[in-house]
């Protein structure tokens, strides 16, 4: 397959494949999220009554503050087995037995996902669906990597409408380091068939553009459709857009 082209600010960069976060760049990171925590944490209350106040030290503790999400906490970068032991950390500090504790968390965030529906959750970051269809129409490879696993992700493609463009799909369950190891981007590339050096990421978030960086990718893309800031982004990016939808604008002719 040829090398396509990727204009960035000043520089031009050939590459084949783009792999893309899934929160904050496919979807809303906070309106997902923020209802997702509020639905885990529901689900512990049954199994062990909290008080309003310990609903809310337990949100802070997953990752959400008051002025919403923290881009550097564990909402962002912690894998469902961490959100998990956060769970039941918190539960052991109330006296509930380590092993009960993480049966609870476990258990509230399977309930929550079955209990919630897709188009509760989710809210598609602008022009996202043409993004992909342009992409892969144009012969570009397409890769998602991310801390959430893969049997979630497929799902939400295929309720996005773009699961068949997506040639490989990398969640945490199939790696044994997170982001920013390049263990994801890494076997992203191999199952695609191309170098690293012949990928681009495009993520939210730090981790994201230092999983790229660690890897040797051509360039690293930030959007702001997550929790992180521009100021944030820039030290590790080589281009930054308000969404990822607007890489079209950069990834021409089509």
């Amino acid at each position: 397959m040829k090398e396509k082209k990727l204009f960035l600010e000043g520089r031009l960069v050939s590459a084949r494949a783009i792999v893309f976060d899934k929160d904050g760049v496919l979807l809303d990171f906070p309106f997902f999220w923020e209802k997702m925590i509020d639905a885990r944490i529901e689900r512990v209350h049954r199994a062990f009554p909290l008080e309003e106040r310990e609903k809310k030290e337990l949100s802070r503790a997953l990752g959400i503050e008051e002025k919403g999400v923290d881009p550097h906490g564990p909402l962002v970068m912690a894998s469902k087995n961490e959100s998990n032991t956060i769970i039941a950390s918190f539960l052991y500090s109330r006296g509930v037995p380590w092993v009960k504790g993480r049966e609870i968390g476990k258990e509230a965030i399977l309930e929550a996902e079955k209990e919630l529906s897709l188009k509760d959750l989710v809210l598609p970051t602008p022009r996202i669906a043409e993004l992909f269809e342009k992409l892969k129409q144009a012969g570009w490879l397409l890769a998602i990597a991310t801390t959430d696993d893969k049997k979630n992700t497929e799902e939400l493609l295929d309720y996005m409408g773009i699961r068949e463009t997506v040639s490989s799909v990398v969640g945490s369950d199939r790696v044994s380091k997170g982001k920013p190891h390049p263990e994801m981007i890494l076997l992203a590339c191999s199952e695609l068939g191309v170098l690293p050096s012949e990928a681009v990421m495009v993520g939210d978030g730090v981790n994201d553009l230092l999983m790229g960086r660690n890897a040797g990718v051509a360039a690293t893309v930030g959007v702001l459709t997550g929790v992180a800031s521009r100021k944030e982004l820039s030290v590790h990016a080589d281009l930054i857009l308000d969404c990822a939808g607007r890489l079209l604008e950069h990834c021409g002719p089509f």
